[in-house]
Order: C-alpha cells, then sequence, then structure tokens
C-alpha cells in the first residue's frame, strides 16, 4: 500500500479502507465464481493497478487467497478459513450486495427497460452520510404489468433483510423528473 496517501471511507459503509476495498471484497466474496485481477477490476469498476495492489493487501492480511488457473492465470478467491468470513461475507451482502443482486436478478428479464434506485439507498451510495438505510426503493421500467413480472423480491428482501419497495412505470410514464425521485440521486441498475 503507498504510504502517506489517504482515500476516504466508501460512503454506503465506512468500515471499509476504501471504495475500491469494499467492491473487490464483495465481489470476492459474494460472487460464487473466483475471477482474475482484471476480472476483478472490471467488476468492482476500479484500474488493474489499484486491484492488484488492493488484493495483494488483502492477501497479506490473510482475507483472499490466489490460487493458480489452467496456464499462467492465477484466480483471487475468499479465505473461506478465515474465522470471520461468514460475518465479512454478511456485512457485505447487506452493504455492497445489493446492487449486484439486483443487476443479476434483472438482467435475465428482457420485458424490464430500465431499473433505477432512488431515495434514503441511493443518497448513501452518492455519499450522503446518515444511518444505512432500512429500506431500498427502485423504479422498474417496463410494459409488462407488475404481477406479469415473477421477480423474486421475497428472496432479495429475506438475504439482505432490507425492506424492497418497487415501482413499476410504462416507458411512456417514466421520467427521470417525475416529482417522486427528481430531489433524490439515483442508481442505475440496468
Amino acid at each position: 500500500m503507498m504510504q502517506g496517501v489517504r482515500t476516504a471511507p466508501p460512503p454506503l459503509a465506512g468500515i471499509f479502507r476504501s471504495e475500491a476495498q469494499a467492491n473487490l471484497l464483495s465481489v470476492v466474496f459474494l460472487d460464487p465464481e473466483p475471477h482474475t485481477i482484471t476480472e476483478l477490476a472490471k467488476l468492482a469498476n476500479t484500474n488493474r493497478a489499484t486491484a492488484s495492489r488492493t488484493v495483494a493487501d488483502l492477501q497479506r492480511h490473510g482475507i483472499v487467497d490466489i490460487i493458480d488457473a489452467p496456464g499462467t492465470a492465477k484466480l483471487v478467491v475468499p479465505n473461506t478459513e478465515l474465522a470471520w468470513a461468514p460475518e465479512l461475507r454478511r456485512i457485505l451482502a447487506h452493504t455492497y450486495g445489493l446492487l449486484p443482486q439486483l443487476q443479476r436478478m434483472l438482467a435475465d428479464e428482457p420485458r424490464v427497460e430500465q431499473a433505477w434506485i432512488f431515495g434514503s439507498w441511493a443518497r448513501r451510495w452518492h455519499g450522503e452520510p446518515g444511518h444505512f438505510p432500512r429500506d431500498v426503493d427502485i423504479v422498474i421500467v417496463t410494459t409488462a404489468g407488475a404481477f406479469d413480472l415473477l421477480l423474486p423480491w421475497d428472496i432479495l428482501q429475506d438475504d439482505l433483510n432490507i425492506e424492497v419497495n418497487p415501482i413499476f412505470r410504462h416507458p411512456d410514464q417514466f421520467s427521470l423528473d417525475d416529482p417522486l425521485w427528481a430531489d433524490t440521486p439515483m442508481v442505475r441498475i440496468t
């Protein structure tokens, strides 16, 4: 780690050293597939150099392991022997797991044209201080009716212990200027 360089803790959960560290840990601990450093950098929305330094630091502290893959590739995996690995996974799921789970859940639904998070969760994501939200407000832009989309909201709520409040809008009726969310930051899901 570079000496003397400080980064602000991530706005969603200030217990991590940096946004890059939190994002990398969430990919490693929440995604069932191992990834190379290059893949991790892309999935965690950071550059390869930062991903490489962060993974090296996490490996030095015994939080992640590096395993050999076919050829010359190396894969990053969680250290599941770590006594507090289950607790770390739970913290990551509750803080950084929402957006990836929503992305995976909605990616397989072709009738969803757009989906956005707004409200208190989006404000925390964008850096506004405050208590961690107890719910998440989502707008789903779709031509399908709310009861036509069989989305597993209950599973998501149980996994993350957060109330999910989906609102459905037809594409002709959707606008980012809607008074319901015009005064709040938005986080794009799809």
